[in-house]
């Protein structure tokens, strides 16, 4: 668990929203230090103060993601 989560009030409500596949292939693969394989999300988190949690829908280019930590940074993550 990072540092700046409060359990369990920081994983409470957490913010949901849908986004194009796409995107976010480019802003967590794409920009990658350690290659084409590699993940971002660490990163972005830490950066935001925030758990981002990503799936992927069914029948859909769309990607679910939820976004957990204090409301502010769950605003701004988004």
């Amino acid at each position: 668990m990072p540092p700046w989560v409060k359990v369990p009030e920081d994983l409470e409500e957490p913010e949901v929203f849908q986004i194009q596949t796409r995107l976010l292939d480019a802003m967590f693969l794409s920009s990658s230090p350690t290659g084409p394989d590699g993940s971002r999300t660490p990163y972005r988190e830490q950066v935001s103060n925030a758990i981002l949690q990503l799936r992927a829908l069914e029948s859909s280019d769309l990607t679910e993601v939820v976004v957990y930590g204090y409301c502010w940074y769950e605003l701004r993550t988004k």
